[in-house]
C-alpha cells in the first residue's frame, strides 16, 4: 500500500507529466505552424504509424525474449539436475567418516 503522505504528490506529478506535451506534439505543432495544416496532419499520421510499428516490434521482441528465456530456464533446470546427481554420487562414493572418532574443534575463549 502506498504511503498516504506520498499519494497526493504522486498524483499531482503524474497529472503534470501527462499534461506536458512531448516531442511528438512539439513536432506536430512546429510542422503545422511552419508548413500548414496538411503537413501537420501528415506528421500526426507519421508519428501515429511509427508508434504503432514500435508497439508491434516491442511485442514481437518481448515474445521472442520470453520464448528464449523459457528455453534457457529449461537448460538451467537440467544443469541443476546434473549437478545434484553429481553431488549425490560424490557423497555416495566418499569415505565414511565416523564423527565420534574425530577430535572436537578447538574453541577460542573470546
Amino acid at each position: 500500500m502506498i504511503n498516504p503522505s506520498l499519494l497526493l504528490p504522486f498524483v499531482l506529478t503524474s497529472l503534470l507529466l501527462m499534461v506536458i506535451p512531448g516531442p511528438n506534439v512539439a513536432s506536430i505543432v512546429a510542422n503545422s505552424l511552419g508548413q500548414g495544416t496538411r503537413a501537420g496532419l501528415l506528421t500526426v499520421a507519421g508519428t501515429a504509424s511509427a508508434g504503432a510499428l514500435l508497439l508491434v516490434l516491442a511485442g514481437a521482441g518481448l515474445t521472442a525474449m520470453l520464448t528464449t528465456a523459457a528455453e534457457w530456464v529449461e537448460w538451467i533446470r537440467w544443469l541443476g539436475v546434473a549437478y545434484l546427481v553429481y553431488l549425490g554420487v560424490t557423497q555416495w562414493r566418499a569415505e565414511v567418516v565416523d564423527l565420534l572418532q574425530r577430535p572436537a574443534p578447538s574453541r577460542s575463549a573470546v
